[in-house]
């Protein structure tokens, strides 16, 4: 699977991931992975990386944030969609980081 049809998820409930198929549906080839391990957000490629903030240290949010922000925030490279409300940087207040409910 090409990185530009990989949709990684993390923490992500069921209900959830039936609202993500919605925005990245199979029949477009899609493919919606899940993971257990934070390390794959960052050392996967993907079109998306979708996170449940909620299982997150704030260690691990600083993580996620400063790695977006240095790797794919430049050119937006990714989207990154967080399934609860979040604190986003004011630095990527512009970038593709989302909340799931407002996208859908």
């Amino acid at each position: 699977m090409s990185a530009a049809k990989r949709i990684l998820m993390y923490g992500v409930s069921a209900e959830q991931q039936t609202k993500i198929a919605k925005l990245y549906p199979s029949k477009k080839r899609y493919e919606l992975s899940e993971t257990d391990e934070l390390r794959d957000l960052i050392a996967v490629p993907a079109k998306a990386i979708v996170i449940n903030p909620h299982v997150l240290s704030e260690d691990e949010k600083a993580l996620i944030f400063d790695f977006y922000l240095q790797v794919h925030a430049p050119d937006n490279s990714l989207a990154m969609i967080f399934t609860e409300p979040i604190n986003i940087p004011a630095v990527l207040k512009h970038s593709d980081v989302y909340i799931l409910d407002n996208i859908i």
